[in-house]
């Protein structure tokens, strides 16, 4: 998703069709103000996008390391799905990226990154004040993924929320559509928006996911949609 809250459809071949009502999707909206380039791409609650590349991405490497990145707000308080890149078949291998979902059940204002392997990892629900943590607040978060070596990472605010070994096996090899705010065919759809959706074909040190989640600049790199 580029500065202006828009797919580039030539840059890497990106092509990005709205799935279901076109009129609960609304282009550059105010994002993020930490961000010098601040539009992002607003969904309602049947709005989701569907995003096709003709380039593997490099963040379904099975064998490499790979991280990706956005800014998201929302404010659905039931389940949804704010990334997906799954295969078409069972068991749809891939990764799924969700809102009010964490330690595997529904969890109100919690966000819950999942692998084909069953490895997951969500936010945390405590902050290090003692203070309850729900990212439903309608404020841009900065999301950060991480495979780094075979450990999967999550990053929101660049904190650390948790990290667990596993991903060793594949990732997702053969995917299908790539769903942002939504999934078909069950409609998961997230009230909210979305910026600045950045793949990458390394795992980003800790240091510059930090850097990232507060001053963030439009870099072109491989894997840049």
């Amino acid at each position: 998703v580029s500065h202006t809250g828009y797919i580039d459809v030539n840059k890497r071949g990106a092509t990005l069709t709205y799935v279901g009502n076109r009129g609960q999707v609304q282009l550059g909206v105010i994002g993020p103000e930490r961000l010098i380039y601040n539009k992002a791409i607003k969904f309602q609650a049947s709005g989701m996008a569907k995003l096709t590349t003709n380039y593997s991405s490099p963040v379904l490497s099975t064998t490499s390391d790979w991280t990706l990145d956005f800014f998201v707000s929302f404010v659905s308080s039931t389940r949804g799905v704010i990334f997906s890149a799954l295969s078409d078949v069972w068991p749809f291998k891939g990764i799924l990226i969700e809102a009010n979902v964490g330690n595997d059940r529904v969890q109100d204002g919690s966000i819950q990154v999942s692998l084909e392997d069953g490895l997951y990892v969500s936010t945390n629900t405590i902050d290090a004040f003692g203070n309850k943590v729900r990212y439903n607040d309608g404020q841009f978060h900065h999301i950060c993924v991480v495979r780094r070596n075979s450990r999967l990472e999550l990053w929101v605010d660049g904190v650390l929320q948790e990290d667990k070994q596993g991903n060793t096996g594949e990732v997702n090899a053969n995917f299908g559509q790539i769903y942002l705010m939504g999934t078909m065919p069950d409609n998961l759809s997230v009230t909210g928006s979305m910026c600045q959706l950045t793949f990458f074909p390394m795992s980003l040190s800790p240091a510059n996911i930090k850097s990232r989640s507060y001053f963030f600049t439009r870099t072109v790199v491989e894997g840049y949609v």
